[in-house]
């Protein structure tokens, strides 16, 4: 894998989460683009995602990162931490969103940034790491198992109306 030497994985600035917005919104097209089955976003959704970055921004249990190449974004990760005391392991942290411009793919930038998300998990005592993706988004699937990662839950889905016409043709 090509190693892009000027690349800086530093925390995203305020200033920063327009783009960071949109480029959720090209990773979102992605994931629609690679599985029609998934959830799309409303205009509701894609109104509020800078507020939500915003937000998380401010968490002290998240973590907005952004990769810088030659004074441009080339990608992003939102990393969280979450705490319960109903299931073990108790403290683990979520990979919530990772984007890396296409330009910019293969050459480290991804792993570089999940690398500092694991520090940050690490300093937060995290005891498990997940990470949800797209089936049919070949490149996440690829990239999340060289990684380690491994299915251990699958979320199925379909129609109300298809259940019921299952049912009643029983």
């Amino acid at each position: 894998m090509p190693y892009v030497e000027s690349v800086i994985i530093r925390k995203a600035e305020a200033t920063e989460l327009a783009e960071i917005a949109k480029m959720h919104l090209s990773l979102q097209e992605h994931l629609e683009n690679s599985n029609s089955s998934i959830w799309k976003y409303t205009k509701e959704r894609k109104r509020l995602l800078k507020q939500q970055y915003t937000e998380r921004l401010a968490e002290e249990n998240s973590l907005v990162l952004v990769a810088e190449v030659r004074a441009k974004i080339a990608g992003f990760l939102l990393a969280t931490v979450s705490s319960r005391t109903d299931y073990i392991p108790r403290i683990i942290g979520s990979l919530s969103s990772i984007y890396v411009h296409e330009n910019y793919r293969r050459r480290g930038i991804g792993s570089r940034l999940v690398r500092e998300a694991c520090r940050f998990f690490s300093a937060k005592k995290a005891e498990h790491i997940y990470v949800r993706y797209v089936l049919g988004n070949t490149e996440g699937e690829g990239f999340w198992e060289s990684l380690g990662f491994k299915p251990i839950l699958l979320t199925a889905g379909t129609i109300a109306s298809a259940i019921e016409n299952r049912i009643s043709s029983q």
